[in-house]
């Protein structure tokens, strides 16, 4: 079975906004990103990279996401997100067609790659005070929501014996897991599964 592509990509921040760069070849906006060799120290890589391509210094930090892509053709690729940090310097446009600091309300302005989408909507989410417009109210609002359905289920399996460190709720759309009904994170984990998991692929009409 062939070894899925591995993508390291930097989230680079500044105060308030996020570092974005233009691919001279198709003019989309994207999240700076390089393909990693295998068994390669991902932070390591990113670190040395947005030095050597961008001339800037970060902090690589935690890993912001992991999105794993398919194709019919059988290949496959993992797209890792890490958050990062400026330390000194200024973006340069060595191996971009251009590279601009944006905060996350100016993101709809920009045309992305298709692969970067998840990694907006999940940053949208994150440090933004609203979820897409075609979820409906606001990120409170719809982690409320979730944390209800949660709770709901916790019940559920209590009344019928089940051990809720043993219960795992799925997405009904696509079926994938997203985590055990004890994980106080599980209304972050799902709406992260909505807005990148399944939207795209499962749209609401």
């Amino acid at each position: 079975m062939e070894s899925p592509a591995v993508v390291a990509v930097a989230i680079i921040q500044r105060g308030a906004t996020f570092l974005i760069a233009k691919d001279r070849f198709d003019g989309l906006w994207e999240f700076p990103c390089w393909e990693a060799e295998q068994d390669e120290d991902l932070q390591a890589c990113l670190g040395e990279k947005i030095k050597e391509e961008l001339g800037i210094d970060v902090i690589v930090e935690s890993e912001f996401s992991m999105i794993r892509y398919s194709h019919d053709a059988g290949g496959v690729m993992h797209l890792h997100s890490f958050l990062c940090q400026l330390i000194a310097g200024e973006p340069q446009s060595l191996v971009y067609a251009d590279a601009q600091w944006v905060e996350i309300g100016d993101f709809a302005k920009y045309e992305f790659d298709p692969f970067d989408i998840p990694i907006v909507r999940q940053l949208e989410f994150k440090f933004g005070g609203t979820v897409p417009a075609f979820f409906g109210g606001t990120k409170d609002q719809c982690l409320a929501a979730c944390r209800m359905v949660i709770e709901t289920l916790r019940k559920s399996f209590r009344v019928r014996g089940i051990p809720e460190d043993k219960a795992e709720l799925s997405c009904p759309r696509c079926e994938r897991r997203i985590g055990v009904a004890t994980d106080d994170a599980l209304p972050e984990k799902m709406m992260y599964h909505e807005l990148v998991g399944c939207a795209l692929k499962h749209p609401c009409n």
